[in-house]
């Protein structure tokens, strides 16, 4: 059974494990440079780890408590665990290294990281009653709430609930990104190259970015939805998905809650939306439904009388020809508008959210306005201060 401990020896503990994580594998061959810098991390997580376990049992760190008296007293504690053995000759290892300069043999020690998780996994099975794996790293995660959307993510995943996993970790990342003083504005469930670039410079994997972004919602403010007819379906909602993407989202909290601040100019959909206003009446309007390979059926919707409005993210596109082809194009050279409604419901008709709606360019005026949301008032509340709001 686990052993009550407080959160701070906790916190040693999976701070050290953090360390192990970011190490990379390595081989017998391995350059002795690589090995030398795995000895110190293994050895700064060890100690970490080790003092912390050492406090959990009663031991009272001295000011000059040396790396191999943790060790014991954690053996005096708990019986022999065959744990000296390994971080001796670690220790010897790095004060070799650090004072003299001797680099360690790749052969006995380019494993040294996976050693070294072994045995504090054994030592915290004898002082805690449980894995160091268990001392979830998510306890890093220092905005509260995204610590707690990324702790529900999990037990989702657990009762095999992969979908609503996905939403909360979805959720969790837009919390995380919100909390950090990164100013760049990633988009949730967008895979962007330009973002990936960006988080590069914190120490994210381009790639694990861009994978990531491809299994979960789309998140803006408390607005999370999927896009069907790309990857937001049901045959991606998978654990070995979820497991994934749990750990790379929580890598990448790591590697950017404590990323300096840069100035970013944020897209204008964050703080506005786009308003199309009826020049006369009967102007149609059609929905546009993604079907497979790029073919779509268009549905009438309705008509709009002179004056009545469709606000929600704009597309300004050339239609070619009858085939109801279309690309996307500038306002100026546009023949058709198509938009992704603020609103679920139009001109009576509930309208799904992968729909888009379309309508001629030259029967409708283009204006745009503040998004009246919270999360707008929150990011943007100078936009809302002549309002008075």
């Amino acid at each position: 059974m686990p052993v009550q401990v407080s959160q701070q020896i906790l916190n040693r503990i999976a701070t050290g494990n953090y360390l192990l994580s970011t190490a990379g594998p390595l081989a017998s061959n391995s350059d002795p440079l690589s090995v030398a810098q795995a000895v110190l991390v293994a050895h700064d997580a060890s100690e970490l780890s080790l003092a912390a376990l050492a406090e959990s049992v009663g031991f009272t760190s001295k000011e000059r408590t040396t790396f191999m008296e943790y060790v014991m007293e954690i053996e005096k504690a708990k019986g022999s665990l065959s744990i000296s053995l390994f971080f001796k000759e670690l220790n010897g290892a790095r004060v070799s290294f650090k004072h003299s300069g001797i680099l360690p043999t790749a052969q006995q020690f380019h494993d040294c990281v996976a050693k070294a998780r072994t045995h504090l996994d054994k030592v915290c099975g004898a002082c805690l009653g449980t894995s160091i794996e268990e001392v979830g790293l998510e306890m890093l995660i220092e905005d509260d709430a995204a610590r707690q959307l990324y702790e529900e993510s999990k037990l989702h995943n657990s009762e095999g609930r992969f979908e609503d996993a996905l939403k909360s970790l979805g959720r969790c990342f837009r919390e995380a990104l919100d909390a950090t003083p990164f100013a760049y504005y990633v988009e949730v469930g967008k895979a962007d190259t330009e973002a990936a670039l960006h988080l590069l410079g914190c120490g994210v994997s381009p790639s694990m970015f861009l994978s990531l972004q491809r299994f979960l919602p789309s998140v803006q403010w408390d607005e999370v939805k999927w896009n069907l007819r790309e990857t937001g379906h049901a045959g991606n909602w998978t654990r070995e998905n979820v497991d994934y993407c749990l750990g790379a989202t929580l890598k990448i909290i790591l590697q950017i809650q404590h990323a300096p601040f840069t100035a970013h100019a944020y897209p204008f959909y964050l703080a506005y939306e786009d308003v199309l206003t009826a020049k006369t009446d009967g102007v149609v309007v059609n929905a546009e439904n993604m079907l497979f390979f790029g073919h779509c059926s268009r549905d009438a919707v309705g008509e709009l009388k002179k004056g009545q409005e469709i606000a929600g993210r704009l597309t300004p596109a050339y239609e070619f020809d009858s085939t109801g082809k279309w690309e996307e194009t500038s306002i100026e050279n546009a023949n058709l508008f198509v938009i992704s409604p603020t609103k679920t419901k139009i001109l009576g008709k509930n309208i799904e959210p992968y729909k888009r709606l379309l309508i001629r360019a030259d029967l409708v005026d283009v204006s745009h306005r503040v998004r009246d949301h919270a999360g707008a008032r929150e990011q943007f509340p100078h936009l809302f201060e002549s309002k008075g709001a």
